[in-house]
């Protein structure tokens, strides 16, 4: 009976993969870098866009600059009205025509304000995307370590499932070798005949209560380690479902981004 019992005694208790342990899975870290390439990419834009409007009001304070040098000027032509209808008149179209013209300092005191003002909501518009965009890597990535811990966990079950069939063929061979040793030592020590088969029907009925007794406990054995490894795989789903994947403090993410669009005229 102590060898049987050293037998059971091997069996493992069974892990889940935590995690830590799903992260560094290869399709989650496939699931990051495309993540990381969206990430890029609005970031990609979001430059293009504010280097387009510095562009635009680089040259409108260039103009205004030329202008202001410019002590007399002659009557404008068509050409030279309809450009400046696409340039500096378009920044004011608020103004009324009977308005005293403003003098170069204050024009361009308004073409900075005007640009302060698209800066910063370029600066909005680009925080908006950078928040949405991680809430959905955030949950995209929550959803790839269900995905993974499921996988992960059936098979898990599985390995358990065949240690088990495992165990039970290899308990029932030890114990077949026990009974056959037992048979030969009555056959070679009682020359007895009927006293033989009276001894051979008592080592396959203690055989037989012994496989019964032994297979019984390896079963309680294994339905244990079976649901402590459900409680641990249920433990692990519960705690990605209630993970939040923190890219960054909100607050200080948007001052961040904010500040990148502040310049200096």
């Amino acid at each position: 009976m102590s060898r049987m019992v050293s037998f059971t005694c091997c069996v493992l208790v069974p892990q889940t993969a935590s995690i830590e342990e799903l992260q560094q899975m290869k399709m989650f870290g496939k699931l990051l870098k495309k993540q990381e390439k969206e990430l890029k990419e609005l970031e990609r834009k979001a430059s293009k866009r504010r280097e387009e409007l510095l562009q635009r009001y680089t040259f409108l304070f260039t103009e205004l600059a030329a202008q202001a040098d410019k002590k007399k000027t002659p009557c404008p032509t068509k050409s030279q009205k309809k450009k400046r209808s696409l340039t500096l008149d378009e920044t004011s179209a608020g103004r009324n025509g009977g308005e005293r013209p403003e003098s170069p300092g204050q024009r361009a005191l308004e073409l900075k304000e005007k640009l302060e003002e698209e800066l910063l909501q370029l600066g909005e518009d680009h925080y908006d995307g950078i928040r949405k965009k991680k809430e959905q890597h955030a949950a995209e990535q929550i959803a790839k370590m269900i995905e993974l811990a499921r996988e992960k966990q059936a098979c898990e079950l599985k390995a358990l499932k065949d240690s088990s069939e495992s165990d039970h063929k290899e308990l029932k061979k030890k114990l077949e070798a026990k009974r056959l040793d037992r048979i030969q030592a009555v056959a070679k020590n009682t020359s007895d005949k009927s006293a033989q088969e009276r001894l051979k029907r008592e080592i396959n009925s203690t055989h037989i209560q012994e496989v019964v007794q032994m297979i019984k406990q390896l079963n309680e054995k294994q339905a244990k380690y079976q649901q402590v490894l459900e409680t641990k795989q249920t433990d692990c789903l519960e705690k990605i479902k209630e993970k939040e994947i923190q890219v960054s403090h909100c607050g200080q993410f948007r001052s961040n981004v904010l500040h990148g669009y502040i310049v200096d005229y």
